[in-house]
């Protein structure tokens, strides 16, 4: 059973590592590779522009988690919300992006993204320049929060749900029926 599984991760994730790690320790001019030993590395790591990519690398990264988190901890709070009507298809619009492949998600916004095609990005923008300037970072973070606040939602309306069955448990076996407030229960997953 094991053996299907160990033969593709062998194939495409361990055999490329080290053959990438292999290739990295030559060097190739004009047709020629020869053994560069630890040299491209030293190359890289005094190389301003690798660690100016290092920095961009690590606030996307920063950027997006914080983004995901957000709108998907307010998504789930407002599905959770009683004033909210049809929840199941609230649901569903905010889970679909998820389902959508990543080539037509990025079909999808390149055309939402152009000033020709977009209405609202002559609004929003003043030339086509701005997009490909230092705000390119915060387009391509909102479409990542697009494609994953949806997921991130689920799990939050998942553990609130959670967390309101384990008091409505606590509540059930401690024989506080009529109290509206948390503090005079003895749940210890949702009081004070």
């Amino acid at each position: 059973m094991l053996a299907p599984f160990l033969l593709l991760f062998l194939g495409f994730f361990i055999y490329p590592f080290f053959y990438a790690v292999y290739l990295s320790v030559f060097a190739s001019k004009q047709g020629l590779t020869r053994f560069a030993g630890l040299s491209n590395y030293a190359l890289a790591l005094t190389d301003p522009q690798f660690w100016s990519s290092i920095r961009t690398v690590v606030y996307f990264g920063l950027l997006q988690a914080v983004a995901v988190l957000l709108v998907g901890l307010v998504l789930a709070l407002i599905l959770d919300s009683p004033l909210i009507r049809g929840s199941g298809l609230f649901r569903l619009v905010y889970f679909l992006p998820y389902a959508v492949p990543g080539v037509i998600a990025a079909i999808m916004w390149g055309f939402l993204y152009s000033p020709s095609l977009d209405p609202l990005m002559t609004i929003f923008t003043h030339s086509a320049a701005s997009i490909s300037g230092g705000n390119l970072i915060y387009y391509i973070v909102n479409i990542v929060a697009w494609e994953f606040a949806g997921y991130n939602m689920t799990l939050y309306f998942a553990a609130l749900t959670a967390l309101l069955w384990r008091y409505m448990k606590q509540r059930s076996w401690t024989g506080a029926r009529n109290s509206s407030s948390l503090s005079g229960s003895n749940c210890h997953c949702c009081g004070p």
